[in-house]
């Protein structure tokens, strides 16, 4: 078959006009959201928002007053007078939109703000130390502070409560972290932007005033994606004794890692820097479990985690996988063993929740990997765990078993109870992406683990250096008032 010199120019021209089409549809897909978002926008956004939500959060279907007071929420911002508003600033209003949620693991993406607080706060009982960024007080004689642009504290956290799942408002890190949204804060409480900022110090008697000029200076996005990698920066890893972990599934047996924890355990104090840890394997729990758990009923006389430890279910969705929680060790119930499914009946019917067809069959977490319990020659020294909202997946499991163990201390702030899976999305105008918790997790007492806390046993912000002198203080200060 021949091809005549204008049937070659013509598919020449026809390969070049797709190619041509592909690079337009690449560079339309590559170009950032605008920073701009109209009104019709943001209608489009907070309608996919709350149908994502409706469709796909357990919290929402467990919870439907909740989800009426996120309804609302919406409402309030589709009636806002508004014409346009900045993307930073609608992705910091949706954190306002779904507190009401409670879900301590939902994220929003691209939060930012043109004018954050510039001093560190500490809340002492009901009043705030002001710091300077070298950690030291703002006015040495007026410790305290008790106004911001005039405005009294209480009003500032009472407009800061507001961007806060119900859950974390208690909490003074979590409190001080929303307090330093200074454009946002200004913007709910009524002030107009300024470039400054009034601060009124006390000693407690008397008053002083100081005012900051302010830079613009946005806060770091917070993106709803899988978290970005700890550094070891902020504390001293120097010492043998300390360790520092990321990603919990690296923890190996037989690794050049085990052996170095093997021998630090039997050392008087060994501190494991949980911080910002991850992962989804159980190798570094069950490790440590063989050495620092107590034999309990629900555990067998030779390992010391029981066979069943945790249940949990998920929110159904269109295309969704039946071993959805497969990646969190969770095996569906029918595949479980005669006697393991006798535990999980067991254990449901325990659980008060009413839960519809809207979600899934009970599953089961087992332990991935069991150790013998030991009975080494040598007792094995303190174990310390800093901790931190940060810590999630298998960390959470690691310190949630951690605190009920003896000759451990727990060190930090308190984690989020980030047990679960999560449906993300992206909405479809400002391109923000948003997080919501689509599981439910309990212990086999029938008790909620998803968004439930764990304490520290001493609490310490985690956002300040750790050094390990520091940290030995702390147990020989909680040692002494034992």
């Amino acid at each position: 078959m021949k091809f005549g010199h204008r049937t070659i120019i013509n598919g020449f021209g026809l390969i070049m006009l797709i190619s041509c089409i592909q690079l337009a549809l690449i560079t339309l897909r590559d170009q950032p959201p605008k920073e701009d978002l109209s009104q019709r926008q943001i209608q489009a956004d907070l309608a996919f928002l709350l149908q994502q939500v409706s469709d796909n959060s357990a919290y929402a279907a467990l919870y439907p007053e909740r989800l009426a007071r996120v309804t609302q929420r919406v409402e309030q911002q589709l009636n806002s007078p508004y014409l346009s508003i900045k993307r930073s600033e609608f992705a910091a209003q949706l954190l306002k939109v779904l507190a009401p949620l409670d879900d301590t693991s939902s994220m929003v993406s691209d939060v930012e703000v043109e004018f954050t607080l510039p001093i560190k706060l500490q809340r002492e009982e009901d009043e705030w130390l002001a710091f300077n960024n070298q950690d030291t007080p703002l006015e040495e004689d007026y410790p305290f502070l008790t106004h911001i642009d005039g405005i009294p504290m209480p009003k500032w956290v009472e407009a800061s409560q507001m961007f806060l799942a119900p859950s974390l408002q208690a909490i003074s890190t979590q409190q001080s972290n929303k307090l330093h949204l200074l454009s946002l804060l200004r913007q709910e409480i009524g002030i107009e932007r300024q470039d400054s900022v009034r601060l009124t110090l006390s000693d407690g008697e008397h008053t002083q005033q100081l005012t900051l000029a302010l830079t613009t200076a946005s806060l770091k996005p917070t993106k709803a994606t899988k978290a970005t990698k700890a550094t070891k920066a902020n504390f001293n890893n120097s010492v043998e004794g300390i360790f520092s972990f990321n990603d919990l599934e690296k923890f190996k047996l037989g690794s050049r890692l085990e052996q170095s924890l093997k021998k630090a355990i039997f050392s008087p104090v060994t501190i494991l820097d949980l911080r910002h840890a991850y992962g989804r394997g159980d190798q570094l729990l069950t490790w440590l479990a063989q050495y620092y758990t107590n034999p309990t009923e629900s555990a067998k006389a030779d390992f010391p985690l029981p066979d069943i430890y945790a249940i949990g279910l998920y929110r159904r969705a269109p295309k969704m996988r039946n071993d959805y929680l497969k990646p969190l060790l969770f095996t569906p119930y029918h595949q479980l063993s005669p006697q393991a499914q006798q535990q999980v009946d067991e254990a449901i019917q325990q659980i008060d929740t009413p839960f519809d067809e809207r979600f899934s069959s009970w599953h089961a977490r087992q332990p991935q990997s069991q150790h013998r319990r030991l009975t080494p020659p040598q007792t094995p020294g303190k174990l310390v765990l800093l901790i931190g909202p940060e810590c999630r997946q298998q960390c959470q499991w690691l310190v949630h078993f951690a605190k009920q163990w003896h000759n451990t201390l727990l060190i930090g702030e308190p984690t989020l109870g980030n047990y679960d899976k999560h449906h993300q999305f992206t909405l479809p105008k400002s391109k923000i992406s948003v997080r919501v918790t689509n599981s439910m997790i309990y212990d086999m007492q029938a008790n909620r683990l998803s968004g439930v806390a764990t304490e520290p046993d001493i609490f310490q912000p985690v956002d300040q250096d750790f050094y390990w002198q520091q940290v030995l203080d702390l147990v020989d200060n909680q040692q002494t008032e034992l």
